[in-house]
């Protein structure tokens, strides 16, 4: 009988399904474009103590497509305290957030925290991003922000 074992991956949807393998079993691998297939991160970091600050690191999109902005993700070392921290993101000095209350934000006390989705979604080839730091705690400002873009390809 031939023992013949396959490799298993998880689809989209979380089932379980056999791999291609070529002739010679070697696993083939597809990357797929489209919406949710192709995700990336854009990270922006700032080391110390917080502040009040407009971004001057700009980070391109370097792609060779637009991509599609799903949100934005913020980790501390340490919480602010006193009130939260609010970051906003900016496409090319236009923040991508309409409603300010959808900006990403860190609550008082706490080490991560996220946005809503952004309004302003579509990144175009050449576009630039940047981070502002609009609040920070006001008892301490809180320390060492890593703020992470998702993002997908179109």
């Amino acid at each position: 009988m031939n023992d013949r074992r396959f490799p298993l991956g998880l689809d989209a949807n979380g089932l379980a399904r056999i791999l291609r393998v070529d002739a010679d079993g070697r696993l083939e691998v597809t990357l797929a474009g489209g919406a949710g297939v192709f995700q990336r991160q854009a990270v922006y970091l700032l080391e110390g103590p917080l502040y009040v600050h407009s971004g001057s690191l700009r980070i391109p999109n370097a792609a060779a497509a637009a991509l599609r902005l799903l949100g934005v993700r913020l980790d501390v070392g340490s919480a602010p305290l006193g009130q939260g921290l609010v970051v906003d993101v900016h496409k090319d000095g236009v923040s991508i957030f309409s409603d300010p209350a959808k900006r990403p934000a860190v609550a008082a006390g706490a080490v991560w925290g996220a946005s809503g989705a952004p309004d302003a979604w579509a990144w175009a080839v050449g576009e630039r991003l940047t981070v502002d730091v609009d609040q920070v705690g006001s008892e301490f400002p809180g320390s060492d922000l890593t703020v992470t873009i998702l993002v997908v390809g179109g």
